[in-house]
């Protein structure tokens, strides 16, 4: 009887753990999913507040996590019993999320359907550049359509303002690129109406880390947080160099870009009728003291400074001409009130 007892006691206590294990079994993928949901609703939370900032390079930045955060919520609630308990989370956690994503889907397609475009100008590679302007046509014909469709809210226009404008930028740089009017240099120096900025490749002072590295690459040197360097020896052109200076390790402060010539290069007549500023040259008395042979100022209206540096490489007999932009603020050595070193010149 004793043995029946315990027989009976012990077969208790098993058929309890039993049914306590299935509870928690069944309960873990709903806790799981519900912990993961609530990650989820937090950076949906923060990826809304991105987009809503209007920076289209901050939004394609954060674009990848955020969709992998989604994917993962979304398996985590496929494990959860029930197809209502499946739903109410769905409902709670996964639909605001993807309505965020979708609505920004095909700017981030934009951008970085431009990068590789850039990238391909660059390195000589236009057709290419070309056949990727016409896929970008088709791409915004096919997302005005989608958004009409679903509803979706409209992007700030500040991202509208930054696509188009580097859309038409890059469409100039493909079709008449800098090295076919006999400019031997791989970057196009350009100027952003908008922001009354100059642009070197399209970018400008006060631009996101993130962009330079969508539109340029990964650097050939990078200098911490400080600065990056790129190296395009191994394009068509050979020769130049690029160096970009950040401002507290995330916004571009000074852009020098370097390029090695049978004659010495100047602004184009374009930009400094389009560039807002006033135009400077260099005294002779000042080029001696420099060293160099001629220094071309536009002092701009806006947050920048731009001069083009002309000096000669006695080794190879080449023509070294340094284009620079930087934040009007960090200008030291020139100073164009100065009228013993600089002369007005008439746009």
């Amino acid at each position: 009887m004793k043995n029946k007892m315990m027989f009976g006691f012990m077969a208790t206590i098993a058929l309890s753990a039993s049914i306590s294990f299935q509870a928690e079994a069944a309960a873990s993928p709903l806790s799981t999913a519900t912990a993961t949901g609530e990650k989820l609703k937090k950076e949906t939370a923060s990826f809304v507040t991105t987009t809503n900032s209007g920076d289209i390079y901050a939004i394609d930045e954060n674009y990848d996590a955020f969709t992998k955060r989604l994917k993962t919520t979304e398996q985590a609630i496929g494990k959860v019993p029930g197809a209502a308990v499946r739903k109410t989370l769905n409902d709670k956690y996964v639909t605001p999320a993807k309505k965020a994503k979708e609505r920004v889907i095909y700017e981030v397609s934009q951008a970085r359907l431009m990068g590789s475009i850039s990238k391909s100008i660059i390195f000589n590679f236009e057709e290419n550049a070309l056949l990727d302007l016409q896929k970008l046509d088709r791409l915004k014909d096919r997302a005005a359509e989608i958004k009409k469709d679903g509803g979706y809210a409209a992007v700030p226009a500040t991202v509208v303002k930054e696509l188009t404008w580097l859309e038409s930028y890059l469409k100039d740089a493909a079709v008449n690129p800098f090295y076919k009017n006999n400019k031997e240099v791989v970057l196009l120096l350009d100027n952003d109406a908008s922001s009354k900025q100059a642009t070197l490749g399209g970018i400008k002072i006060g631009d996101p880390k993130h962009k330079i590295e969508l539109l340029l690459g990964k650097p050939y040197v990078e200098s911490g947080n400080r600065s990056w360097e790129y190296d395009y020896s191994e394009t068509v052109y050979g020769g130049e160099k690029l160096s970009i200076e950040f401002r507290n390790t995330m916004n571009v402060s000074g852009i020098y870009y370097t390029t090695e010539t049978d004659k010495s290069e100047s602004f184009s007549k374009e930009f400094i009728a389009e560039y807002p500023g006033d135009l400077y040259q260099s005294t002779d008395a000042y080029n001696k003291e420099l060293e160099v042979n001629s220094l071309t100022v536009l002092s701009g209206t806006g947050k920048d400074f731009v001069y083009l540096q002309n000096s000669s490489n006695d080794k190879t007999e080449k023509q070294i001409n340094d284009y620079v932009i930087q934040d009007k603020n960090s200008v030291t050595f020139i100073n164009v009130n100065s009228t013993e070193d600089f002369t007005r010149i008439a746009k």
